[in-house]
């Protein structure tokens, strides 16, 4: 507070005794994309404008300000001259006052000018403060959210009956709506994670770019006619409910969320933990349920299910739970919770939602026991029988889990639950063992009459959801490394009695057998023969074929979900790149079966390499890589001057655009 103090009194003797300048204290702004990041003041003179900004965190976080930040006026950009108390471009680490103040100096303003807006980039997570008021007490103009829109979200019609139950079909939605107050720099994207049990292996994301106006569209897949889905917009998480051939409206006030909550609530709560920061507003189809949904205080506790993140359910160091013990603590805290939730929703569809919500949370933090339960001598987590008369109790194996928004996952916690289980876990292994390598396809057709029979003891369940999306996963994997079925997979998927999950695979079988048909010979990829030699010597071989351009290397595999999702998320930047010159070069191994790769990569613009697995291990020691996806960046010398493992769009984009401009 000393600081602040200080730092107003000397604004406001800079106002009085500088001749030729200009200070606003505290100004007013339209519409922020960083609630952490303040201007405190605007210091106006004939040669130079200053911007006094705070920036609020909590200790420890790293953060920077880019080299290319600038000031907007009216059309003209105005760059960045210099700052004090940072060093733009450098990384620091925030201490332990949670705030630093910094002083950024840009050309002179217009005299005339009544606003600036200051962007700091064009990328999400920039900080961008729109509308700053050049006049002292001077709100700026700007458009809000309709208070008819405000006001039917916040008396939402609820007949009060239930949500129907969901039947297995595959078919669509439809979710729009608007940001009010967006600003093209922001280049927002709608970021819509379907969960769509069906296909799990399928990339679960669906981006979706925000118009200039801010509205936006999004058609959302779904396995069941009705569902809950996951949408991330302008920073917000939230679970929407959706029915299929149904339009949900989705409306969010990018002003009020900016001057919703104090810099230093953020900093002392934490970067996404803010659960009232730009409450969404519902209409449409199941407005009803999703306003409920909305509430910040249903969303808070939609927030806090995981057993696993709240810090008094943590044992003391030395002290981990009994898997009995742990188990008790976990369902208390989900009856707990369920219980705070009747207390603050007399909706019952809403409820509905959030016992489907919790039970998932409560399902994974029983399979996902590690860091709380005791292990044995080698160091595997122990298990007890205990967690199966709690599956049971949960009434998992239900269709009206489509509304947890995680079926998918759910569904592969009951399938490797089993995995505990010690009898269980060695007859499997006594089957695969005892295969002959050519009788593999008849070894897994004995583990899973095993396994069924198996639940059928433990559970008492020998059918229903969770046993379909079982099977789905094996069929969507194949989809998914873009093989299309053989004879026996077609075969057993003609048997299956679940006719949506038969249906929507047929269909994709033959889409994909096109698609394949279609891209061969496209000239938009190129498969490459593997250099010979060490790993450094096939990397300079390559590095060779694209002298004098920059040079994009992703290590990625078939096998390898992260990578497939790293590289369709990367398509619309990769296009703007590639036609500045970036070479795009995709490397894998011999984890990645040819046939496959073939495939996979004819769906891949670029350069393909399918190095040994000795070569893909020099590389990854030379150059500290650590997983899959992994990246190298070589520069029009062919030198290194970037290595990461993880996929950081951001990062590699800006480092291209620093070697081509």
């Amino acid at each position: 507070m000393l600081r602040k103090l200080v730092f107003f009194a000397f604004l406001a003797v800079a106002a009085a005794c500088m001749a030729g300048k200009r200070v606003v204290a505290a100004p007013q702004f339209a519409v922020s994309t960083n609630p952490n990041f303040v201007v405190e003041g605007v210091e106006l003179g004939d040669t130079a404008t200053l911007l006094h900004c705070a920036l609020h965190l909590p200790a420890g976080f790293r953060y920077s300000i880019d080299a290319g930040s600038s000031l907007k006026v009216g059309a003209e950009r105005l760059a960045l001259r210099r700052a004090e108390g940072i060093t733009p471009g450098r990384n620091v680490r925030m201490d332990t006052a949670k705030c630093s103040r910094f002083t950024l100096v840009f050309p002179p303003v217009a005299a005339d000018a009544e606003t600036v807006d200051f962007i700091e980039g064009e990328s999400e997570g920039d900080f961008q403060v729109f509308g700053i008021s050049l006049a002292e007490g001077r709100k700026p103009h700007y458009e809000g959210m309709p208070e008819s829109v405000r006001a039917a979200a916040l008396s939402p019609a609820d007949a009060g009956g239930g949500l129907p139950v969901p039947q297995w079909k595959y078919g669509k939605a439809t979710i729009r709506g608007r940001l009010y107050g967006y600003r093209p720099e922001m280049n927002t994207k709608i970021n819509l994670f379907p969960g769509l049990a069906i296909d799990p292996r399928r990339d679960n994301l669906i981006a979706t770019a925000v118009a200039p106006d801010g509205t936006f569209c999004i058609e959302v897949p779904m396995y069941a006619t009705c569902q809950t889905v996951a949408l991330r917009l302008n920073g917000i998480g939230c679970d929407v409910v959706v029915r299929q051939g149904g339009t949900c409206e989705v409306y969010a006030d990018l002003v009020e969320g900016s001057h919703s909550v104090s810099p230093a609530e953020w900093a002392a709560t934490g970067q996404g933990r803010l659960c009232g920061l730009n409450r969404l507003y519902f209409a449409g189809d199941m407005a009803g349920v999703n306003n409920r949904l909305a509430d910040p205080a249903m969303r808070k506790l939609m927030d806090s299910c995981d057993f696993r993140m709240a810090e008094d359910n943590r044992p003391a160091d030395g002290a981990l739970y009994s898997p009995q013990d742990y188990c008790a603590k976990v369902m208390q805290w989900h009856a707990d919770n369920l219980k705070a939730a009747d207390s603050i929703c007399p909706s019952r569809s809403a409820m509905e939602v959030m016992r489907a919500v919790q039970t998932y949370h409560t399902v994974y933090s029983l399979m996902w026991r590690e860091g709380f339960v005791e292990a044995d001598a080698e160091g595997r987590t122990l298990f007890d029988s205990c967690i199966f008369d709690a599956y049971r109790q949960l009434g998992i194996n239900d269709m009206m889990m489509a509304y947890s928004g995680s079926f998918d996952t759910m569904a592969n916690c009951f399938q490797y639950i089993l995995n505990g289980d010690t009898a269980y876990f060695n007859k499997v292994s006594g089957i695969y063992r005892s295969a002959s390598p050519t009788a593999v396809d008849s070894a897994m057709q004995a583990v899973r009459a095993f396994d069924r029979e198996y639940r059928a003891g433990v559970f008492g369940w020998t059918d229903g959801p969770l046993f379909d999306l079982m099977l789905s996963v094996d069929f969507s994997e194949r989809m998914n490394r873009q093989t299309p079925f053989a004879d026996e997979q077609l075969k057993l998927l003609a048997s299956q009695p679940n006719a949506a999950i038969r249906d929507y695979y047929l269909a994709r079988n033959e889409e994909l057998k096109a698609a394949l048909a279609a891209r061969k010979g496209n000239g938009t990829y190129t498969m490459h023969a593997a250099p010979a030699g060490s790993g450094d010597e096939a990397l300079a071989a390559i590095a060779a074929e694209y002298a004098g351009r920059a040079v994009l290397v992703d290590f990625w595999g078939t096998w390898c979900l992260p990578c497939r999702s790293a590289i369709k998320r990367f398509e619309e930047g990769k296009a703007r790149l590639m036609e500045q010159g970036v070479a795009f070069v995709y490397i894998t191994d011999d984890k990645s079966p040819e046939d496959e790769w073939g495939n996979m990569a004819s769906g891949i613009p670029g350069h393909h390499y399918r190095l040994t697995g000795a070569q893909t291990a020099d590389l990854y020691e030379r150059y500290k890589l650590s997983g899959w996806p992994s990246y190298l960046i070589l520069d029009k010398e062919g030198e290194c001057v970037y290595s990461r493992t993880g996929f950081r769009e951001n990062e590699i984009t800006n480092k291209l655009k620093s070697i081509i401009q």
